[in-house]
């Protein structure tokens, strides 16, 4: 009964977490879309794109967090060891680095859809916080 009632609460939480990302990416492109003032033609070329590029750059923000999250508890109590902290950094390197990598792939896409002023606007806009 336990088991049952856990994997109903595992189940709860993962739904409502992929539920709220969801609706944050919506609201993400959202806020995108009506900051470039793109024509309902150009939504449509774009949208493909623009998903693809949003589900990177949170993949590889991800695979960053996952790092910081495992050791969450001894950087707070002050207590990283030099391997911590140095898995900690390359880490974050190696997320700046791929983001850059991303941004500039996806530049590329956006601009030969939309044209470089706009696919510059997106890629400039993505970076705005959304409340």
């Amino acid at each position: 009964m336990k088991k049952i009632t856990l994997l109903a609460l595992l189940f709860t939480f993962t739904l409502t977490t992929t539920i709220q990302a969801g609706a944050k990416r919506e609201a993400r492109k959202a806020y995108i879309l009506k900051q470039t003032k793109l024509t309902t033609e150009q939504q449509k070329k774009v949208m493909p794109v623009l998903e693809a590029f949003l589900e990177e750059l949170s993949t590889n923000k991800k695979r960053h967090d996952a790092i910081k999250d495992k050791y969450r508890s001894a950087d707070a109590a002050g207590k990283l060891t030099p391997a911590q902290a140095e898995e900690i950094m390359t880490s974050k390197f190696n997320k700046d680095e791929k983001e850059l990598s991303i941004r500039r792939t996806y530049f590329s896409k956006l601009k030969s859809v939309i044209g470089s002023v706009k696919a510059r606007e997106i890629i400039k806009f993505s970076d705005d916080k959304i409340k």
